[in-house]
């Protein structure tokens, strides 16, 4: 098969895939990547990264089960006014894993700050997958410096990416969004989901990460989001 028919039938398969997806925006302020780490056996992006060069706020409500997440416990306490990234990984949850598992976070910390000259305060971490395994620290660690090299401003097809690379059990990814005119600005508002297996309780599995470029405290920004978590 020539060049020229190899092109145009990718470019099909592509408008296949892309068509059932929103029109994704590109946020002011957020970059983002996604590799493959080699957690899965087929060669599926599995680590993704969202990084924002000039700081954002962020607010979170998380699961209340006891064996979450050591990440979920990181997060907690990170600087929720000047955060820089967000690294999400698949096929592990980083739960039941005990010292291995903070340990591995606190590593992943180090070299990410390392690299762009950040406090390990300003980076966020969330892992979904099996329970109780150790956590995958070197595949992980192999990856960010090519997660890092691939960070752009997002399109819809690096949206679709995002959104695919987070899903465990998912049978197709989940992204959304919306714009709002003011008076003054003209806000974007994106995000991504997974989580069809293990729902509750409040949330367990599931993530949804939304990205805007509003004007908003922190405060506001928390009041909302635990609202609006509380009605839908």
């Amino acid at each position: 098969m020539t060049t020229l028919f190899q092109n145009f039938f990718k470019k099909k398969q592509l408008n296949r895939v892309t068509k059932d997806f929103p029109e994704m925006p590109s946020i002011d302020g957020l970059e983002i990547s996604t590799v493959s780490a080699g957690l899965y056996n087929t060669n599926r992006d599995d680590v993704s990264l969202f990084y924002f060069p000039d700081g954002a706020i962020f607010s979170g409500v998380y699961t209340k089960s006891s064996t979450r997440s050591v990440c979920i416990d990181w997060n907690i306490k990170a600087n929720k006014k000047d955060v820089r990234a967000l690294l999400v990984n698949t096929r592990n949850a980083n739960a039941y894993t005990g010292k291995q598992g903070l340990n591995s976070i606190i590593e992943l910390s180090k070299f990410f700050s390392d690299k762009k000259k950040i406090s390990n305060k300003q980076i966020l971490f969330a892992s979904t997958g099996v329970i109780g395994q150790p956590f995958p620290l070197a595949k992980v660690k192999l990856a960010l410096p090519n997660l890092i090299e691939k960070l752009k401003k997002p399109i819809k097809l690096t949206w679709i990416k995002q959104a695919l690379s987070i899903m465990t059990t998912d049978t197709f990814g989940k992204m959304s969004c919306a714009a709002v005119q003011t008076n003054k600005d003209f806000i974007n508002i994106a995000g991504i989901a997974k989580g069809s297996g293990m729902i509750a309780p409040n949330m367990a599995t599931m993530f949804g990460f939304i990205f805007t470029d509003a004007n908003i405290s922190q405060e506001v920004l928390s009041k909302m989001l635990k609202r609006n978590t509380e009605n839908t």
